[in-house]
């Protein structure tokens, strides 16, 4: 909003400088510095405005618009317990033209009594131009908290790592965790989830996740 304010309020500054010639001297030097700092902040503006133009990294994530089936199995930190398993289906819709994707999770976890309970997440996804790295954030029922992540892909832009720092019950004072997106194809892609818990330094794989386009 401020952005786009500010853009705003320059289209009509720069409407009454046009019209002044750039070559004549200025009449004082308070006018020339006013000058000088109307170019530089005009050139600012600009490379905001060039920023927020979307690139080939938001075309691929516009791919992922639609329907997936997700299965995901859990690893228990408890020796010898079986990895915990569920499905459900996530749906992903770009949004802000093409800028960011969210996407909703519908699914079912074991509650505390071994029964299905209810497991529904959504995140809201993007790349940051300025950084140069994919960013995210998620929340789920779970949680009351917030979970953002951030980082870069590999050269062939197929793996992305985005790493967080996670603030739970466990250790509210935050411990590093991370994900690992590895796309396979359009309609089928993985996620692995590293986490510390343990120790709240070491990362150690806990779950992975697959996701196939509905058809």
């Amino acid at each position: 909003m401020m952005l786009k304010l500010l853009v705003s309020g320059l289209v009509v500054v720069g409407a009454f400088f046009a019209g002044q010639s750039v070559s004549s001297a200025p009449q004082d030097e308070k006018e020339d510095a006013k000058k000088k700092a109307m170019e530089k902040m005009m050139a600012d503006m600009q490379k905001c405005v060039e920023a927020a133009k979307p690139g080939e990294q938001h075309k691929q994530l516009a791919k992922l618009a639609g329907k997936w089936n997700q299965t995901s199995k859990f690893i228990m930190p408890i020796p010898d317990m079986p990895p915990v398993e569920s499905t459900g289906t996530m749906e992903y819709k770009p949004i802000i033209d093409g800028r960011f994707v969210i996407s909703e999770l519908k699914s079912e976890m074991p509650g505390m009594d071994g029964k299905p309970e209810p497991f529904n997440g959504f995140q809201i996804l993007g790349y940051n131009n300025v950084t140069k790295e994919y960013e995210a954030v998620w929340v789920d029922s779970m949680t009351t908290g917030l979970w953002a992540s951030h980082g870069k892909a590999d050269a062939a832009g197929k793996v992305i790592t985005p790493d967080g720092t996670a603030k739970d019950p466990i250790t509210p004072s935050g411990r590093p965790f991370r994900v690992v997106i590895k796309i396979e194809n359009d309609d089928k892609h993985m996620m692995e989830w590293w986490d510390s818990m343990k120790d709240g330094k070491t990362l150690e794989l806990l779950g992975n996740m697959t996701e196939t386009r509905a058809k």
